[in-house]
């Protein structure tokens, strides 16, 4: 018989992610809960998120913004359109709705709350003082106008029925911005008919129409909005016409019976209707991201093409880096099954972005500038990396994620919290068995201790494993961290809030990760498994575990649960070629338990020679 011991006093290696018995120094199969940066020489339970949003929040929050300097509330944006506040005192209530709104995007800009919803943009303040909504507020016929022309006092062209591609039956526009939200004619004589103005490119494609009703017509100025905004290339020729069911009627025009000469106004589109419009200030200015462009705000002109990405390409998510702002796009149906991404770096000052880098690594889920290096998680596994090209991998792939299942994250789902990256995972995934939901953690409490991943917190239900689990939001103020959530049964709803000097998690797990004594086809002999920690305090109870030859599930010994325990232990006695041990704490005082090692004793049968 040869004892031998396997000894664990460092916790700080986190999760692994590369391999299920060999991984970074200190590191673990999976942990739960738990606090691994406090203190090198013990780890205990992390802090608990408590539901502080009650029945107010009923849709999941995409993006938080503190109205600091100009007010002391948080404003909270959700999938349903709902804007929520909460006060100083933490007082929730529900602001008003965004209509045709997903909750795109909120940025808190010079005293106002800017909000992106799916094609418009909208602000509610000023914030310092008594502030008012006003929805869609640079569809103002002004800002929004992309080119116009006058031509009045002539004999009217009369529409006719058919489209007719003579040079007098066409009105030619080169539009500066896209999409088309609508064009305005000036109308002299309404007819009889139902009136149509149909765009269309250079080769006479249609590009869209607008039908307006006899009924619904008028002399004056007359709106053809189109069902969906067109998209069209900046700077390339079009033309449209106008047309009657009954060819009659008149529109204003500058030389007779001639539509290229008629007063026209070109309205371009505010946003482009896609997932995610992420706002951010920037050299102070707003910068909004709006599908294939960057668009820009500065408190008197909006351009909502001023940068242009590639054809195909779709903005998702973005983060100041040095002095540049990058973004992050994919090309593709969805950022999970993206066929190309790109890293666009823009320095905010040149009218198109500096330079791009290709991500070889996935479509680009989330950005954060950390601790100055630019982190993300990209692709469909919740892999993270640092950097852009080359990129280092930090993270393998979210922990118990089945092969071949899925994971995408929130582009607001990503924070700086106490010097660490804390990533909200899944948004949504299609692992409803094995993958857990919550906000990860990557990070270290000190540089002279190595970057680790771990799993520190759980939404407040208690809840993770579910497809109907989605995170939305992850996002530090201070010393207060706020994680969204959508709950198991796909309809429950709530903000949780994690502060300096909440109590500790109801519970918390450690699992090491497998041990096969040096040889995986080789027989040994697990006697002993011994968990230390500091004097137990009322409520508080720590259950020593192990699996064997990866069975399906632990075995759990007998729980110390004494006031003043400092070690429990298990007795294993049955031979088996690999061995996982750890533990499980509980505290219904919600206290902080510290567990200061892990011992385990074991024969390794070198004398019998079994294998």
């Amino acid at each position: 018989m040869a004892l031998q011991k396997l000894n664990i006093r460092d916790f700080t290696g986190g999760i692994g992610t590369v391999g299920e018995k060999k991984d970074i120094a200190n590191s673990c199969r999976f942990l739960k809960n738990l606090n691994i940066h406090e203190d090198p020489s013990y780890v205990t339970l992390a802090r608990k998120a408590t539901k502080v949003s009650g029945t107010t929040v009923d849709g999941l929050v995409h993006w938080m913004e503190d109205a600091s300097p100009w007010a002391t509330d948080r404003y909270f944006f959700a999938v349903n359109g709902d804007v929520y506040k909460e006060t100083e005192a933490g007082v929730w209530s529900d602001v008003f709705t965004a209509a045709g709104s997903d909750g795109e995007g909120l940025k808190v800009f010079d005293d106002y709350l800017y909000y992106a919803a799916r094609r418009t943009i909208g602000r509610y303040g000023i914030l310092s003082g008594t502030p008012a909504h006003s929805a869609d507020f640079l569809s103002d016929g002004t800002t929004n106008l992309d080119q116009s022309a006058d031509g009045t006092g002539a004999t009217d062209y009369t529409p006719p029925i058919a489209i007719n591609e003579g040079a007098t039956h066409r009105n030619t526009i080169t539009p500066t911005r896209d999409p088309i939200e609508n064009i305005v004619i000036n109308v002299d004589v309404v007819g009889t008919g139902d009136w149509t103005l149909t765009l269309h490119d250079s080769n006479n494609k249609t590009i869209g129409s607008k039908t307006i009703a006899n009924g619904s017509m008028s002399t004056g100025d007359v709106t053809f909005t189109f069902a969906s905004p067109l998209r069209v290339v900046i700077d390339n020729q079009y033309h449209y016409h106008v047309t009657s069911t009954v060819a009659d009627g008149g529109v204003d025009t500058g030389e007779d019976e001639d539509l290229e000469a008629s007063y026209f106004l070109e309205h371009n589109g505010i946003l482009i209707n896609t997932k995610f419009h992420q706002m951010e200030e920037f050299l102070n200015f707003l910068v909004i991201l709006n599908e294939r462009y960057i668009a820009k705000w500065d408190q008197a002109t909006y351009e909502p093409n001023f940068i242009t990405l590639a054809a195909g390409y779709e903005a998702r998510t973005l983060a100041k880096f040095n002095e540049f702002l990058v973004i992050g796009a994919f090309k593709g149906k969805n950022v999970q099954g993206a066929e190309e991404a790109r890293l666009y770096f823009w320095d905010g000052i040149e009218t198109t972005f500096n330079y791009f880098t290709d991500c070889k690594v996935g479509g680009p889920n989330a950005l954060i500038n950390s601790e100055g290096n630019l982190t993300g998680v990209y692709g469909s596994d919740g892999s993270m990396y640092l950097g852009n090209e080359p990129f280092q991998k930090i993270v393998d792939g979210v922990p118990k994620l089945t092969k071949g299942k899925y994971v995408k994250v929130a582009p607001g789902a990503i924070t700086n919290y106490k010097g660490r990256t804390l990533v909200g995972i899944a948004y949504s995934n299609d692992d409803g068995t094995n993958f857990e939901n919550g906000v990860y953690e990557y990070g270290h409490q000190h540089e002279q201790i190595p970057q680790s991943f771990s799993f520190p917190f759980t939404i407040s239900t208690g809840n993770t494993k579910s497809t109907n689990i989605w995170i939305g939001m992850v996002k530090t103020v201070g010393d207060d961290l706020y994680i969204s959530w959508r709950d198991s049964d796909g309809a429950t709803y709530g903000v949780d809030k994690i502060a300096l000097g909440d109590d500790a998690s109801a519970s918390g797990l450690w699992e090491s990760l497998i041990f096969d004594g040096g040889d995986p086809d080789k027989y040994m002999l697990p006697m002993n498994l011994v968990i230390t920690f500091e004097p137990l305090t009322a409520g508080q109870s720590v259950t020593p575990k192990y699996k064997l030859d990866r069975a399906a599930s632990f075995t759990t010994g007998t729980a110390a649960s004494t006031v003043g325990d400092t070690r429990v232990e298990c007795p294993i006695y049955t031979r088996c070629k690999e061995l996982e041990v750890g533990f499980n704490l509980a505290s219904t005082s919600n206290t902080f338990i510290k567990v200061t090692s892990v011992k385990l004793e074991y024969d390794d049968l070198a004398e019998e020679g079994l294998e």
